[in-house]
């Protein structure tokens, strides 16, 4: 099942944000940041399990497992009690759960963003070779101000050429139809 990427980059983003509060919290090691981070680890489960794979949503419940292990007073590595220097270990296993979960997002988010930059590329060149040819003049570029007439006007451009078909096709392998849209309002905001 395809995905709106432009909304998944938007929900990494948030979680992003979420990670970047949690890091502050851990770096001043503020009594709400147990809370907090089991709230940002519930978070990125639910995206992974949506959005994700299997590996990635096991390494966010092994995050899990070893922060509450830790927060026992159990050392997750070696499943010995510990009697001292509890709070320790567990800042020191909420750290590595954090650099892991740092790695999970980014590596998400450029995946993602590479899509619509290949996509960005491609529909650019699209255009720009429109415009050139006197297909796509500076009035209709003008004209299209909403998503709806950028729809009707990629139909129309894949009624009228076949070679446009074939580049919708291979754009169509990564992203829906949407996702198209809104490239092609951003390219062209860069014509006007």
């Amino acid at each position: 099942m395809q995905e709106f990427i432009h909304h998944k980059i938007q929900t990494i983003d948030n979680l992003m944000a979420s990670y970047n509060d949690v890091q502050q919290l851990y770096i001043r090691s503020a009594y709400e940041f147990d809370d907090r981070f089991l709230e940002l680890l519930s978070s990125c489960l639910e995206f992974f399990k949506i959005h994700g794979t299997n590996t990635q949503v096991s390494e966010v419940l092994n995050i899990i497992s070893m922060f509450e292990t830790s927060k026992k007073g159990i050392h997750p590595f070696k499943l010995e009690k510990v009697n001292s220097g509890r709070r320790e270990l567990k800042m020191m296993i909420a750290y590595h759960g954090i650099e892991k979960l740092h790695q999970l997002i980014s590596i998400t988010y450029e995946k993602e963003l590479h899509k619509l930059e290949e996509a960005e590329e491609i529909l650019s060149n699209l255009i720009f070779t429109l415009n050139q040819s006197g297909f796509l003049d500076d009035k209709r570029i003008r004209e299209l101000q909403t998503i709806d007439q950028i729809k009707v006007f990629w139909l129309e451009l894949l009624n009228v050429n076949g070679s446009i078909s074939g580049i919708n096709k291979k754009l169509r392998l990564k992203l829906i139809p949407e996702d198209i849209y809104l490239l092609i309002e951003k390219i062209i905001l860069r014509f006007t």
